[in-house]
């Protein structure tokens, strides 16, 4: 269980080092055994979705190189070994190359690093846990994943994968089907979901999309980030551009500003409906024809993996290929993100309360959230004292986290030192929970990449809460468990890059649920 009362440190998420991945040639392939090898290839096996969570943890934030499998992983016993999906795809696009490419490649003075896509799964870790024919086992069940859903088995008919594209691709993905369970075949499950998006002609992308519509007033209530990022440079966002902690101001010229429910920008288009399967946006600034900025703001759903978060690459166009380069600096941040969880029942019990001996919800509680290196205290507060709709979500995370502070009690206060501008919020409506991420930014230079997963920082989990009533204080434990009830509901994400002493920047604005 995750306990989070007073100044208990951080969300209790598994990690581990670079030393517990292994290497193409060190892979777990289990001792030869002729009577029980089955055709096929092998797959990681997973004892639960938990496992699937700290097997990614345990891989770090960056991309790592393809092929990578984590080294405590277990495979199951097939003829052939296990290659990852991320390696199939870079294997496919060395095969493609000339020895010429190759070795401009190789001594390319930008030191570049492989970001393969695949058509079905945009998630490069959880790709990394798949083997080539995109499948993984959980318990005794086989996960095999086509571009219009998800196949699913008892491992022993898993053969009965091999052939069910063929059967699965005439389905067509519709609001009514989207995820509902489906025989396909006489042992075969089906979950329709459109993984596979439409591809998009790349192009150069000019000025802003005008698409921003989110406030402007952060009411001096942006952490910033600067004292956990060792004094790199950070920025906060607006309605009249980014404003970045050195002074720079970026304008909406050089920044590519999309709605959530656009198009969006280069491989991957916006799903056509809403739901609770996902859609993975992506902006994109051109600094020249080879060289680009590229966001992503992503909800999916694999059914045995969630993932809901942002991402800021910096990138270069070599024989043809985008490849990761360093940028001098990388700003990521945003101005708000809640993440709506739905639960099978009310997630907040009420209480009595001591001073009228109603029995009603407590009006916040508290415990530490980690931004950064930083602890957050984490406000509670009714459904009723947030405003979901206004377009502004500055400045109704100001008004929600000022009804919370008034609430809360000078103790309280004091376990943040009186700075609130630290604070997070959470917003409970019957069975629905919001949790709010504050505005906040981190900096980094000379980095290639930076992402940060909102899901993983909240779901799923037990976790223990300290509710203030009065001079009382009342704990209680809310588990927040499975992936089907949880979603992206809104936000505003940034992120902007300084590449040859000029900074250009990227957000895309999520202010409505539907």
């Amino acid at each position: 269980m995750k306990k989070f009362i007073f100044l208990l440190a951080g969300v209790a998420i598994l990690t581990a080092c670079q030393d517990n991945v292994i290497q193409p040639e060190q892979e777990n392939i289990p001792a030869e055994n002729p009577q029980n090898v089955q055709e096929g290839m092998q797959r990681i096996v997973a004892s639960s979705p938990e496992e699937i969570e700290l097997l990614i943890a345990q891989m770090g934030d960056g991309i790592q190189p393809a092929s990578r499998a984590v080294s405590s992983a277990t495979l199951s016993n097939n003829e052939e070994a296990f290659v990852s999906l991320v390696e199939a795809n870079r294997q496919k696009v060395i095969a493609s190359l000339t020895p010429i490419q190759l070795d401009s490649i190789a001594n390319d003075e930008e030191e570049l690093e492989f970001c393969p896509s695949d058509s079905v799964i945009a998630d490069i870790q959880f790709a990394q846990l798949l083997n080539a024919d995109r499948e993984i086992q959980v318990g005794q069940t086989v996960y095999k994943y086509v571009p219009n859903g998800v196949a699913y088995t008892d491992v022993s008919h898993a053969a009965d994968l091999r052939s069910i594209e063929s059967v699965t691709s005439t389905i067509q993905v519709t609001p009514e089907n989207e995820g509902q369970p489906m025989r396909v075949a006489s042992n075969v499950d089906f979950r329709p979901i459109q993984y596979q998006l439409v591809q998009f002609e790349d192009r150069l992308v000019d000025g802003g999309g005008g698409g921003y519509t989110g406030g402007g007033s952060t009411g001096g209530n942006s952490s910033g980030g600067g004292s956990s990022n060792g004094g790199n440079t950070t920025g906060t966002s607006s309605s009249n551009g980014i404003t970045l902690s050195n002074g720079t101001v970026i304008p909406m010229n050089d920044i590519r500003d999309i709605n959530y429910y656009d198009k969006g920008d280069g491989n991957w288009l916006h799903r056509t409906w809403t739901g609770i399967w996902g859609r993975n946006v992506v902006a994109i600034k051109k600094f020249n024809k080879k060289k680009k900025l590229t966001m992503n703001f992503y909800d999916q759903n694999y059914i045995v993996y969630a993932n809901i978060g942002t991402k800021l690459k910096m990138q270069k166009k070599v024989c043809g290929i985008w490849w990761n380069i360093k940028a001098q600096e990388m700003v990521q941040g945003w101005e708000t993100v809640t993440i709506k969880y739905t639960m099978p029942q009310p997630s907040l019990p009420k209480f009595t309360n001591p001073f009228n001996n109603k029995n009603e919800y407590p009006t916040h509680a508290w415990n530490p959230f980690p931004y950064g290196k930083n602890n957050v205290l984490l406000f509670t507060i009714p459904y009723v004292n947030y405003d979901f709709t206004t377009n502004d979500l500055n400045k109704a995370f100001n008004a929600g986290l000022n009804f919370a502070w008034n609430k809360a009690t000078g103790m309280v206060k004091g376990l943040i030192n009186n700075d609130k501008s630290r604070a997070g919020l959470m917003a409970f409506n019957n069975k629905d929970t919001y949790v709010i991420y504050g505005p906040y930014s981190e900096g980094h230079t000379k980095k290639k990449s930076v992402e940060t997963k909102f899901y993983a920082k909240w779901f799923p989990g037990t976790y223990e809460f300290g509710f203030s009533l009065g001079s009382s204080i009342k704990l209680v434990k809310v588990a927040f468990s499975g992936n089907d009830g949880v979603e992206l509901y809104r936000g505003v994400v940034f992120g902007a890059i300084k590449y040859d002493g000029k900074w250009l920047a990227a957000r895309i604005t999520k202010n409505s649920d539907k």
